[in-house]
């Protein structure tokens, strides 16, 4: 079981992954996203698995979502395209 968490390094994604580690979910189940490696390394430091990802790079969140039970989709607001990269997301979540 896994919880994928795209936007980790941001203020919601981050609250979202502390309050998963608060409510008991092991630090390995949670897969935190974000397109910085160098934002991810305290997450990292924490056990929480984490991956640099682009969400408009299907093949990635798909490998990256593979065997996960749920997944929280943060994106940032602004791109003219954001609708179909949060649909493309969606998909490799789902797929």
């Amino acid at each position: 079981m896994s919880i994928v968490v795209t936007g980790a390094t941001g203020a919601l994604g981050g609250k979202v992954v502390d309050a998963l580690r608060l409510r008991g979910v092991p630090a390995e189940e949670i897969v935190a996203l974000g397109r910085r490696q160098d934002a991810l390394a305290a997450l990292s430091e924490t056990g929480v698995r984490t991956a640099v990802a682009d969400l408009s790079d299907v093949d990635r969140l798909h490998e990256l979502s593979r065997g996960a039970t749920a997944a929280l989709l943060v994106s940032i607001p602004g791109s003219p395209h954001r609708a179909d990269v949060q649909k493309g997301a969606i998909g490799a979540f789902l797929a």
